[in-house]
């Protein structure tokens, strides 16, 4: 409401915000994401990061490779071949042969995700947000900004947005530092 009560010139645009983000999702799961937001041909796609995307991205396609899924995207799909990760591995083994690969899968998600962007003339932006406490979470951080960055992203750091700030008023919970 805000940016559209802000004058504009001729008064004839008008801002929608939609928010397509889904709890627990993992960066691979974001590409599906995408194309579902896509076709409602956005102007800007804002593609929110937090901490561990790289081991999370290979950890989630290790879950869909034992399980049998079907993993629609042929870059991903070369990577898990590469790896040796097979269906009925156990879990351990399946997450430790993609583990390496973590890097790899990550930058074939952003890269998909900007590469089909631009195609559509939308804007791209990586946003970092943190948890409000540090820990480990914050060792791939670097990296993760390396590869959005050279996937062509705008890149949006809020990396110090809690400081000042007492974290009991930050966290959802004594037990848990995500961001309220």
């Amino acid at each position: 409401e805000r940016l559209n009560q802000a004058p504009l010139g001729n008064g004839s645009r008008r801002f929608e915000l939609l928010n397509f983000g889904v709890p627990g999702y993992q960066p691979p799961q974001q590409l599906t994401n995408f194309e579902r937001a896509s076709k409602l041909e956005p102007n800007v796609l804002f593609y929110v990061a937090t901490g561990r995307e790289l081991r999370r991205s290979a950890h989630y396609l290790a879950e869909v490779v034992r399980k049998g899924i079907a993993i629609p995207y042929p870059t991903l799909q070369a990577i898990v071949d590469r790896a040796g990760t097979q269906r009925g591995m156990d879990e351990t083994q399946a997450q430790r042969s993609l583990e390496p690969h973590g890097a790899e899968i990550l930058d074939a998600v952003y890269r998909h995700i900007a590469d089909e962007a631009r195609a559509r003339g939308m804007r791209i932006v990586w946003i970092f947000l943190p948890q409000v406490r540090g820990g480990r979470w914050q060792e791939e951080t670097a990296d993760a900004i390396r590869l959005a960055t050279d996937a062509g992203f705008t890149i949006v750091s809020l990396d110090d947005i809690y400081t000042g700030h007492p974290i009991e008023a930050l966290r959802l919970s004594e037990w848990d530092d995500h961001p309220n």
